[in-house]
């Protein structure tokens, strides 16, 4: 009886112990964009206002009686930070470019503001992209635009969040949509849209990229996606949080799936972009947004759409508000370093990676003909891996705290580590650089 009983207890540990971490690396399966990580600054931050109010006090999610002065887009800080994230676009954008007139007499949209913003997009490396008013739709007034623009806007937007457009008092179906999208595609070099917004849990609401690409086929299809909301957020239909449940990680691709299934029965040729995205809608949630919390969630939507056909991604913001790269006064937040990684590490072609840990989330890509492999560890232990090479490991000192340290040490210049055998800290974004196993070449 004792012997049965220690079997039982062995029999028992044996199952208990945890699975060595098996990390699979296969072929290219897509190809994206060397502005693949493409960053934002909202309409409201470049005319300053109604932008969101740092108390969070709201009025139906637009902030209320919060005094914002106009973008600076000449700070020496923010330049020299935002070249280490070229290349890249810079999209102009959010919900007041629908209700902006251009250059005109009492807009505060004005030349000059133009200008500086073309100014600091080309200091930084970024190509601009432009959000048009498709709300109060008016080609003359958009001629105007282009007419003085140029050619300093290589992409356009035809709207933002048309969905949206019913809680501003205005609604328009995908038809109509389709037509004046049409008219805007004579004018510019490339034009992109529907860009509507997918909530959390319920996707589209309001929806009209179904109907938009029944009646047009896009060179360029745009979506907008955050995965939870701020306490600022009128509604909130996920609270935000720690995004480490790899379920909610994963309900992004219910709803990118559910695009390319559109975009392949309608518009077989169209690239697909997600113009807007951070870690909570309405300017982010303080101390969840802006820590490490979020770098951990970044990281793995970067990794997960680039499999998913997604050739842009764009952050909401590039800076301001508690979601942004960058807080208010141009210093990093965590997800700025995360981000600077992935544009030094990851190149544009994406391979398959498969784990046998649903706590370690994969990612491949090849890079100057090697492979980066992107390792994040969501389980609060320790995991072996049989890699060896170069290693930047992102940690921080909790979650919710704005502390990065790579590679054990608190971040100051991006330098790696040389590991005969790599072990993922807990709760840490590790990317591994590998040599070429014969897939990149």
């Amino acid at each position: 009886m004792r012997l049965i009983f220690c079997l039982i207890i062995l029999l028992l540990f044996v199952g208990c112990q945890e699975k060595p971490l098996e990390i699979t690396i296969g072929e290219p399966i897509s190809e994206v964009s060397d502005k693949y990580l493409s960053v934002a600054i909202d309409m409201a931050q470049v005319i300053g206002e109604d932008w969101w109010n740092p108390n969070a006090s709201t009025v139906l999610g637009i902030a209320d009686d919060y005094d914002l002065e106009p973008f600076n887009f000449e700070n020496g800080k923010l330049i020299g930070l935002s070249k280490e994230l070229s290349p890249a676009y810079l999209r102009i954008s959010g919900t007041k470019a629908d209700n902006i007139c251009y250059f005109c007499e009492d807009s505060k949209f004005t030349k000059e503001r133009f200008d500086k913003i073309v100014n600091f997009s080309q200091q930084s490396g970024f190509e601009l992209m432009f959000g048009l008013n498709a709300k109060d739709w008016n080609s003359g007034n958009a001629q105007e635009l282009m007419d003085y623009a140029n050619s300093s806007i290589s992409i356009y937007e035809f709207g933002n969040e048309p969905n949206g457009y019913v809680m501003q008092g205005h609604k328009v179906n995908g038809e109509q949509y389709a037509e004046d999208f049409k008219e805007a595609e004579q004018l510019v070099p490339k034009l992109a849209g529907p860009g509507d917004a997918f909530f959390p849990i319920v996707g589209e609401l309001f929806g009209i990229t179904k109907d938009f690409l029944k009646n047009h086929n896009p060179k360029i299809i745009s979506w907008h996606y955050y995965p939870q909301q701020s306490e600022r957020c009128f509604i909130r239909i996920r609270k935000a949080d720690d995004l480490l449940s790899y379920r909610k990680l994963d309900e992004v691709k219910k709803h990118a799936n559910k695009l390319i299934k559109l975009r392949d029965k309608y518009s077989p040729k169209a690239e697909i972009w997600m113009t807007e995205t951070g870690n909570a809608q309405c300017g982010g949630q303080p101390g969840i947004s802006d820590t490490f919390s979020s770098s951990l969630w970044w990281a793995d939507h970067l990794g997960l759409l680039a499999t998913l056909d997604h050739q842009v991604v764009v952050r909401q913001t590039l800076a301001g508000s508690d979601y942004g790269l960058l807080d208010d006064n141009f210093d990093p937040n965590p997800d700025y370093y995360l981000s600077v990684l992935w544009k030094k590490l990851m190149g544009t072609t994406v391979l398959k990676v498969s784990s046998n840990d649903k706590k370690v989330r994969s990612y491949a890509h090849c890079k100057d003909g090697k492979i980066t492999l992107l390792l994040i560890n969501l389980d609060d232990s320790f995991k072996e891996t049989n890699f060896s090479g170069e290693l930047y490991a992102l940690t921080s000192d909790s979650l919710n705290s704005k502390k990065v340290f790579l590679n054990g040490e608190l971040i100051n210049e991006i330098q790696p580590a040389f590991r005969d055998k790599v072990v993922l800290d807990p709760l840490s974004i590790n990317f591994i650089v590998l040599e070429d196993s014969g897939v990149c070449s």
